[in-house]
């Protein structure tokens, strides 16, 4: 993930209250045309495990699964993994995903406007890395973000989520 040193700068940066592309808003420009809609919280898709023993899998409703134990947020399902052995995916909206993430990649103790970058980061890197092709978006380690199960959510990082809801950096 990126360091906390990063996050904590980019939440020091200021946010633009409003965009006029350059030109001066009491000139005689014309208006802009606004942007298609955009979907906020769209899906991603997280490969939790590989070579995955079934029996240790089990949905919780729609909304979550049970896997070795621990719970997730998210529709669980078995695909077919890189190594063509059982893989379990996760799909889930990307700040649900965030709540799992955002305390593993920088931790609960930063101050609030850190956890609020580094929610942005996070969301940003996640759609940055949707994969059309293949069963998952993201992998739950190192190798993107590292994605927890309920047990390692935090009032504090999970309002920092909701709090950047649709930010990204651009």
């Amino acid at each position: 993930g990126f360091g906390g040193v990063l996050a904590y700068c980019l939440a020091a940066a200021p946010r633009a209250a409003g965009a006029t592309g350059g030109l001066d808003p009491g000139s005689d420009a014309p208006e802009s045309v606004p942007a298609p809609p955009v979907e906020l919280n769209p899906p991603v898709r997280v490969l939790l495990a590989s070579n995955v023993d079934t029996r240790a899998f089990s949905r919780i409703g729609d909304a979550s699964f049970s896997y070795a134990g621990k719970t997730y947020r998210g529709g669980g399902g078995i695909v077919e993994g890189p190594d063509r052995r059982p893989a379990l995916v996760a799909t889930l909206p990307i700040d649900t995903y965030l709540y799992g993430v955002v305390p593993l990649e920088i931790g609960r103790a930063w101050p609030e406007g850190a956890l609020q970058a580094q929610a942005i980061v996070a969301r940003t890197y996640a759609l940055g890395h949707r994969v059309m092709g293949r069963p998952y978006d993201l992998v739950a380690h190192e190798a993107d973000q590292v994605w927890g199960p309920v047990e390692v959510e935090s009032p504090q990082t999970s309002t920092a989520v909701d709090a950047t809801l649709g930010e990204i950096v651009t």
